[in-house]
């Protein structure tokens, strides 16, 4: 038998795979933060945080009405996010800040039923 000499020229297949993951996985990194998302989902992860904690804290409230009367701004932490609770159990707000996103807030008010960022009260923690 004779021996066949190969020149091998370019890139095997694993190899061009390796590099099109790396790649794929820096792109979803950057283009989010390129282009302003990371702003938008801390803003629906904020009125969700709200949405939740109302139903939680309401339903709370429906089966215990006697063990709160009134809610002086007990604060939870969740991922990112702060939620402040306040008011009473006719009258109850949850405030959700974030410190990633300047001058904005999420509010919940069990008055209008709403998840908005109109008629937050004052926060006194």
């Amino acid at each position: 038998m004779s021996k066949i000499n190969r020149i091998e020229k370019g890139f095997t297949l694993l190899e061009l795979v390796v590099a099109l993951v790396i790649i794929g996985i820096l792109a979803a990194i950057v283009v989010p933060l390129a282009t302003g998302q990371n702003e938008s989902m801390t803003k629906s992860t904020m009125k969700a945080d709200a949405l939740q904690t109302s139903i939680e804290l309401e339903s709370y409230l429906y089966e215990m009405p006697s063990d709160v009367s009134t809610l002086q701004s007990v604060v939870i932490e969740t991922e990112g996010n702060e939620v402040v609770l306040q008011g009473s159990y006719d009258n109850l707000f949850v405030i959700v800040t974030n410190p990633d996103v300047h001058d904005y807030q999420v509010c919940y008010s069990s008055v209008t039923q709403t998840v908005g960022e109109a008629e937050c009260p004052t926060q006194t923690v």
